[in-house]
């Protein structure tokens, strides 16, 4: 039974989260129920963690390089996916994922609650 649910939890995972068709792309259910997909948020983080890496690796770079060279440096690799305007903050994606991560073990605890009082 397990099996056969488990394409319905993950096939919305992974078209809302985000790498397939960018988030502000979506329409707008889409983009209210990425929300609730911890891949979305996971996904961000990490595009948004890369691309202040390379951000601070570039303007490290620049310092170092002539003009001619910083032409060929990649651009902000979060852009496509999540433009800066709506970017979220590393932290509030964590939080968002702790938030839903409490609201699952909440949802699964009454099932069990219900079955030790019978």
């Amino acid at each position: 039974m397990a099996v056969g649910l488990l394409p319905l939890v993950l096939i919305p995972m992974v078209v809302l989260g985000g790498a397939l068709l960018a988030v502000h792309k979506m329409p707008t259910f889409g983009r209210v129920a990425s929300w609730f997909m911890p891949s979305r948020w996971a996904y961000e983080g990490m595009r948004g963690s890369e691309a202040e890496a390379l951000k601070k690796k570039n303007s490290q770079t620049k310092d170092n390089t002539s003009l001619e060279q910083n032409k060929s440096l990649p651009h902000d690799i979060a852009e496509k996916h999540f433009p800066k305007d709506d970017r979220h903050r590393a932290l509030v994606g964590w939080l968002v994922l702790l938030v839903l991560l409490m609201l699952q073990l909440g949802l699964s605890y009454i099932p069990v609650l219900y079955r030790l009082r019978k």
